[in-house]
C-alpha cells in the first residue's frame, strides 16, 4: 500500500517511526510537509509570507502520489492546520484517513467526529499502523485493532491501547528522508534513546499518559547504547549530521547509563550534543561523564522561581537552592546551560512572576526559550486551572480546537496574562541589559497588551540560542529564501 503522510512546521521523529516500519514491511511512503515560515514560532503570522503557506504544490505532488491511506499526526498546536489539510485531502481522494499523535491520543471524542478522519490512533502507533495498513490491503475488518477509533455507520468503536513497546532495540531507525527532502532539519540530528519519563509535571501530556497507560507495560523505556550509536553512525554519511541533539525527556537518571553511554559515545561518534536534565539529577560525576564525551549544552528547565507554583501548580519537587547548583556545576564545566520558564499559571502573582526572573538572573542561562501556559486537554494543570475558574466553556473549545499554543498568548481568565506573555517575551533581553537599562525593559513587562514583543522575541532568536537554536533559525532563513526563489516540487 502507498501511505501519504501530512505534516507542519518541523520534523517529527514519530512520523519517521512509522515510515520505517512501514518500508520494512513492504509498504510506500511519502510525505507533504508544510514549512508554516508564514506563521512561525508559534504567535507572529507574517502576512507578507502568506503565499508560502499555500497548498496547491504540496496537493499537486500528493495526486502524483495517489495514496491508499492519509495519515495525519499533530500537536494540538497544529490541529486546526492539520484538520484543514485533511479535509482538502478527503475530497480529492477516495481513500481511509488517520489521525494520530498527542491530539488524537488526547481528544479522541472531538477528532472522531470529523468526516475528514475515519480513523484516529491513540498512544505509540507502530505496531497499530502495520496492523491496520495490512488489514485495508487484504480487506479485512480494521474496527477492532487495538489503539484504533474507528467508525461503523454512525457507530464509534472505542477500542483500548494495546501495551506499551518495550523492546525499543526492535523498531527500526526513523526515516529521516521523508523530512530532510524539505530541508526540516540541517546537520543537527535528533535522537530519541528513550520513551516516559519519571516525572509527572502538571503541564505535561505525561501526566495523562502514565493514567491512560496503567497496567500495559513498563512506562519509562530505554533503548540499548549501542543501538543509539548505531542510528547516529548510519545518519552521519546520509544526511552530512555534525552535531547531536538528545529528546530524551530526562537523559541523567542514572549514573551507570551516563558513563557507559558517554565512553561509547565518545569512541563510537565523537559529535557535540545537546541534551535535557532536571536539576535534580545533576551531579558533578555525571556533568564530567557528559563533558568528556563532547557535550556543549543541556537543557534544565527550572519552570518557576517560586516554590508554591513550582510545587502546588506545577508538581514540580525541587528547591532553589538545588537548581542553583545545579546551574553551578553545568557552567562549572564551560557546558553551555539552556533554561526555560512558564509564565502565566494559575495562581501566579506578579510577585511570583519575578521570583523566577530572580532566579534566572542568579543562574545567568546561555539561552532562555520561555513560555506562557498552555493547559492541553486533560493535564493536571488543565485540571486544577478549570476548578480555579480560569477556564470557561469557550476557553475550553479553543483548547480543544488547538487554538494559540505554548508559544501564543495566554488562554486563561487570568488578570495578569498580557504580563505574563510580556515577561515570556523580553526576559532575554531584561536579564541580559546593563543596569541601567532594565527600569526601561521593565515598564514594558507591565499588564498591558503590547504586540511589538513578539518581534523583540523573533529579533533575540539568533543571538540567545547557542546551540539547538541556531540550527532552526539556519533552517528557518534557508526555508525563506527557497520557498521564494525556487520553485518546490
Amino acid at each position: 500500500m502507498k501511505i501519504l503522510f501530512y505534516y507542519r512546521d518541523s520534523e517529527n521523529i514519530g512520523i519517521e517511526y512509522l515510515s520505517a516500519v512501514l518500508k520494512r514491511k513492504g509498504h510506500k511512503t511519502e510525505l507533504i510537509y508544510k514549512t508554516g515560515t508564514g506563521s512561525k514560532f508559534g504567535m507572529v503570522h507574517f502576512k507578507g509570507f502568506k503565499k508560502l503557506d499555500e497548498d496547491k504544490k504540496l496537493i499537486q505532488k500528493a495526486k502524483r502520489f495517489s495514496p491508499d491511506l492519509l495519515a495525519f499526526g499533530c500537536e494540538t498546536d497544529l490541529y486546526q492546520d492539520t484538520l484543514q489539510m485533511a479535509k482538502k485531502l478527503k475530497a480529492i481522494f477516495n481513500v481511509p484517513s488517520i489521525l494520530g499523535g498527542k491530539h488524537a491520543t488526547n481528544l479522541p471524542e472531538e477528532v472522531i467526529k470529523e468526516d475528514c478522519f475515519d480513523m484516529l490512533c491513540r498512544g505509540e502507533g507502530e505496531d497499530a499502523i502495520i496492523e491496520v495498513v495490512n488489514n485495508l490491503e487484504e480487506g479485512k475488518n480494521v474496527s477492532k485493532i487495538k489503539n484504533i477509533w474507528g467508525k461503523q455507520g454512525k457507530k464509534i468503536i472505542r477500542n483500548e491501547v494495546r501495551p506499551l513497546i518495550q523492546d525499543l532495540d526492535k523498531l527500526p531507525f526513523p526515516d529521516r528522508s521523508l523530512f530532510h527532502q524539505y530541508n526540516a532539519f540541517g546537520t543537527q540530528l535528533m535522537v530519541i534513546g528513550s520513551r516516559g519519563c519519571p516525572y509527572s509535571c502538571s503541564y505535561c501530556n505525561n501526566s495523562y499518559y502514565k493514567n491512560l497507560y496503567k497496567g500495559k507495560g513498563k512506562y519509562i523505556r530505554r533503548r540499548s547504547i549501542d543501538n543509539i550509536i548505531a542510528e547516529i553512525k548510519d545518519a552521519i554519511p546520509k544526511y552530512k549530521i555534525k552535531t547531536v541533539q538528545f529528546e530524551d525527556e530526562n537523559f541523567l537518571v542514572d549514573v551507570g547509563w551516563v558513563k557507559e553511554f558517554s565512553e561509547k559515545y565518545k569512541k563510537g561518534v565523537g559529535l557535540p550534543f545537546w541534551c535535557q536534565a532536571n536539576p535534580n539529577n545533576i551531579t558533578k560525576e555525571k556533568i564530567a561523564y557528559l563533558k568528556d564525551a563532547g557535550c556543549k549544552e543541556i537543557f534544565m528547565g527550572l519552570e518557576s522561581g517560586n516554590k508554591k507554583i513550582r510545587e502546588e501548580v506545577y508538581n514540580r519537587y525541587t528547591t532553589n537552592e538545588q537548581i542553583i547548583k545545579s546551574a553551578s556545576i553545568i557552567k562549572g564545566t564551560g557546558i553551555l546551560m539552556q533554561s526555560t520558564a512558564i509564565f502565566g499559571a494559575p495562581d501566579e502573582t506578579p510577585k511570583e512572576m519575578w521570583d523566577t526572573i530572580r532566579l534566572i538572573e542568579k543562574i545567568r542561562p546561555d539561552a532562555i526559550p520561555t513560555y506562557t501556559l498552555y493547559p492541553y486537554y486533560n493535564t493536571n494543570v488543565f485540571e486544577y486551572a478549570k476548578k480555579k475558574g480560569y477556564l470557561d466553556e469557550e476557553i475550553i473549545e479553543k483548547i480543544k480546537n488547538g487554538e494559540q499554543g505554548s508559544h501564543g498568548r495566554n488562554l486563561l481568565k487570568h488578570p495578569y496574562k498580557n504580563m505574563g506573555y510580556n515577561i515570556s517575551k523580553l526576559l532575554s533581553l531584561y536579564v541580559r541589559s546593563p543596569k541601567l537599562i532594565k527600569p526601561f525593559i521593565r515598564r514594558w513587562m507591565d499588564n498591558k497588551e503590547r504586540h511589538f514583543v513578539d518581534y523583540a522575541y523573533i529579533f533575540l532568536l539568533p543571538f540567545d540560542n547557542p546551540f539547538v537554536g541556531r540550527e532552526k533559525i539556519k533552517i528557518f532563513f534557508k526555508n525563506l529564501f527557497k520557498e521564494y526563489t525556487i520553485n518546490r516540487e
